[in-house]
């Protein structure tokens, strides 16, 4: 999102810490076809000597393309979990099964993806109208949109 880290950054920051840096499959291919990754992690574990500006961070309407796409990759694999996820909560399931990329995809129902479900619509609600548009307008058409569980006027 910018020349600094946002909290963005940080909560996948800890998913790739894991694929790059333990799992030696996800660690492989990273190495082979995207060594920037590679590097942003390595950044990302020091940032000592970090200048926390407010200079440093990209407008919402001049991200770049491959931010777009990150947004469409979740919307596509990430989106349709949580979602089941929240259905089951809602429904006192103990598992849930959906559909990802194609794949019947099943798993355990775990109340921190509803908190986290919640968070992001507690924080998106709180915006205003105007900058509610905003991120619409960014997620729009990436999947993504599916998380806000109301929808705008």
């Amino acid at each position: 999102m910018g020349k600094r880290p946002s909290s963005s950054d940080f909560a996948i920051y800890g998913q790739l810490t894991q694929l790059i840096g333990f799992d030696p499959t996800s660690r492989h291919l990273a190495h082979e076809i995207s060594l920037r990754t590679v590097a942003w992690i390595n950044s990302m574990e020091d940032l000592s000597g970090l200048n926390l500006d407010n200079n440093h961070w990209t407008n919402l309407e001049s991200i770049p393309e491959s931010l777009s796409e990150l947004l469409s990759e979740i919307g596509r694999v990430y989106v349709p979990a949580l979602l089941a996820n929240n259905k089951a909560l809602e429904e006192s399931e103990e598992t849930w099964e959906t559909e990802i990329d194609g794949s019947k995809w099943a798993q355990k129902t775990f109340n921190y993806q509803g908190k986290c479900l919640q968070w992001i619509n507690q924080e998106f609600y709180a915006l205003s109208e105007e900058n509610q548009a905003r991120v619409i307008h960014m997620i729009q058409g990436t999947g993504c949109e599916e998380l806000l569980l109301r929808k705008l006027k």
